[in-house]
């Protein structure tokens, strides 16, 4: 970048009317407002580009809708290539799998993108799970108890 593009770039911060840049800068105001369109020209390109970007590979464009009530909610995220299986689908949309299962998905592309969407549903209560679990192989111990005779006699034993 050349030193009149520099100081146009910094002149930015001042937040004053191009006249007054200009004057400031020691060029003519059309120089100066040809410099800064360029420079923010440049700059819209640059943060479109990083935004497209960055949201294709971090997968932050991930947006969900879940109705707690019914127990069920709808995934959808953009990918820069298509899923070819459930897993795949289930680590892109980052599902838990302790509290939801995938109930459908499906793939459409979008130009140089795929958007995936995914319908999920929640697994039972993991302590309602729990607990019939425990029900279903509780065995109780079973103690043997000394035999205590119904008459009512006095004997040493602290029992």
């Amino acid at each position: 970048m050349n030193n009149l593009k520099q100081r146009v770039l910094e002149s930015l911060k001042w937040k004053k009317h191009p006249t007054h840049c200009a004057a400031k800068l020691k060029i003519t105001e059309a120089q100066y407002r040809k410099i800064k369109s360029e420079i923010l020209s440049e700059r819209k390109i640059k943060r479109k580009k990083a935004l497209f970007i960055s949201s294709m590979s971090d997968n932050s464009q991930i947006t969900e809708a879940i109705d707690l009530e019914k127990g069920e909610g709808k995934l959808s995220g953009t990918f820069d290539h298509e899923p070819k299986s459930a897993e795949e689908i289930v680590k892109l949309l980052k599902i838990d799998t302790d509290r939801w299962k995938l109930s459908q998905y499906w793939n459409k592309q979008m130009g140089d993108h795929w958007r995936v969407s995914a319908l999920i549903s929640q697994i039972k209560n993991p302590e309602e799970k729990l607990f019939k679990n425990l029900l279903e192989t509780w065995k109780p111990k079973k103690y043997n108890l000394p035999k205590v005779s119904s008459n009512r006699t006095t004997t040493t034993d602290p029992v």
